[in-house]
């Protein structure tokens, strides 16, 4: 469950990116420091970058 107070101060494409961070996590991922990952430390990409299908892939051959 998101934290509805902090959601409520954000726009809705940072919400979007909340979202699709913490769907990762759900899906076995961990925070990573590379470069255009969904899972990085910070709520910024929108989309699955090459490292998050490589480790999805490797967690759910």
């Amino acid at each position: 469950m998101f934290n509805q107070y902090l959601m409520n101060g954000l726009t809705s494409d940072e919400k979007k990116k909340v979202a699709i961070h913490e769907l990762g996590h759900a899906l076995g991922l961990e925070h990573s420091y590379i470069p255009n990952v969904m899972v990085q430390g910070q709520y910024s990409y929108t989309q699955l970058g090459s490292h998050d299908i490589e480790d999805y892939n490797y967690l759910y051959p």
